[in-house]
């Protein structure tokens, strides 16, 4: 056999598994019928400008989420700042400051508890935790009564007193990525591919599921939200599923049929509850809505381009370098879109939305934020001089600027 002969062969050989490969993906892409077209004008829904969360004041974690009223055209604004995670975030979790009595509380990166007093924001004590726990990097901080329920890297699970004395513990002997939510008088974990429901009163196990799989394991953790007895999750795994508190089984819905592109990595995927409808952000740009009443699917792989967004209430809000849109989650259909090239910097990422005094406030990454009417009109631009910001969230009437350097400002 002469090598002629030989090299026809490879290149028949090839070229047969370059078509099997094209057929491949084209089926795959096939799979899914994406909506590209120009959005409609929205002419009989507004943005809902209400606040719906509540925070019990008993009850503080991660997903918190309370009213406020600041006023930050106000020239004379205050802010606070503290030190609370004494180290960069790089890739770790934002860590909750909580307001408990007369004091303020947060957890450093060595696993110590820090308290600081409210006048001068000043560190008062520092408390260590007597428990052999093998990672004590913290990746959740939350308030019970007057215990913290605390998570760690390690997996380990603890609720202490405000002195860092042990009430009670749990291990699931793997490790942790995602802060635990509170749910009624359970506390809701989330393992790469396991869901826990702990008592909070005792920490004992109510309920465990097993979601194995072979999707990566995402290192930034999973997604939890919650429609009153109805628990909607993503596991680090990227396994979507939900189930019924009210009776610890599996919830069977037409949400189980949803398409997403690729279940292998949803690290750009998202979820979220507005009244019945739960979003599903597919990919980082395909919007699905889902309203959980009616047990059907609204919008579906509707694909919106954008370089940052947030969504508050009833308007998926995004942000390109030189506009912001605000679609409605239940049809796509645009709201309003206005221009900001010349207003805001092109990098800048929308990080936080809310309504304050009426009026709509978007807030970005780098520190600008942009106050806007009912109407869309552009009231104000401020400066916070805040930098990388990477998570805002507010209760008892403050608000809350984590930034990836591991400092808190406190407005």
């Amino acid at each position: 056999m002469n090598f002629s002969f030989i090299n026809k062969i490879f290149i028949i050989f090839f070229s047969v598994l370059i078509i099997s490969c094209q057929d491949r993906q084209i089926s795959f892409n096939e799979k899914k019928e994406i909506n590209n077209f120009d959005h409609i004008i929205e002419q009989i829904e507004t943005i809902d400008f209400s606040f719906n969360s509540k925070v019990k004041s008993k009850s503080i974690d991660y997903y918190s989420n309370g009213s406020v009223n600041i006023n930050f055209a106000e020239k004379k604004i205050h802010k606070n700042k503290i030190n609370n995670y004494q180290d960069k975030l790089k890739n770790n979790l934002t860590i909750n400051v909580i307001f408990n009595k007369d004091n303020l509380y947060s957890i450093n990166h060595r696993g110590e508890i820090l308290k600081f007093d409210t006048i001068n924001y000043k560190l008062i004590e520092k408390y260590q935790i007597n428990f052999p726990i093998i990672n004590k990097i913290p990746i959740s901080f939350s308030l019970l009564d007057s215990d913290f329920i605390i998570g760690f890297k390690s997996g380990e699970v603890i609720r202490v007193n405000a002195i860092g004395e042990i009430i009670w513990s749990y291990n699931n002997n793997d490790l942790l990525s995602t802060p635990i939510k509170h749910h009624d008088s359970y506390l809701i974990i989330l393992y790469p591919e396991d869901i826990v429901i702990l008592s909070q009163v005792n920490g004992n196990v109510i309920f465990q599921m097993n979601y194995e799989s072979n999707n990566i394991i995402q290192s930034t953790g999973g997604q939890i939200v919650n429609y009153f007895n109805l628990i909607y999750f993503i596991l680090p795994n990227s396994e979507f599923h939900s189930i019924d508190t009210l009776f610890f089984e599996k919830h069977i819905s037409s949400l189980d049929s949803i398409d997403i592109i690729t279940s292998l990595n949803n690290l750009s995927d998202r979820i979220y509850i507005y009244k019945n409808f739960l979003v599903y952000l597919d990919n980082g740009n395909l919007l699905n809505t889902y309203d959980i009443i009616s047990d059907e699917f609204i919008l579906s792989n509707n694909n919106i381009n954008y370089n940052s967004y947030f969504i508050y209430n009833n308007a998926f809000i995004t942000k390109n370098e030189n506009s912001i849109k605000f679609f409605n989650i239940k049809n796509a259909n645009l709201f309003s879109k206005i221009d900001v090239e010349k207003i805001l910097k092109k990098q800048a990422k929308i990080i936080y939305v809310n309504v304050l005094d009426n009026k709509l406030h978007l807030f970005m990454d780098n520190g600008e934020l942009l106050i806007l009417s009912k109407d869309f009109k552009i009231l104000e631009k401020i400066n916070l001089k805040i930098n990388k910001i990477n998570k805002i969230y507010n209760y008892q009437d403050k608000m809350f600027f984590s930034t990836l350097s591991g400092h808190t400002y406190i407005f």
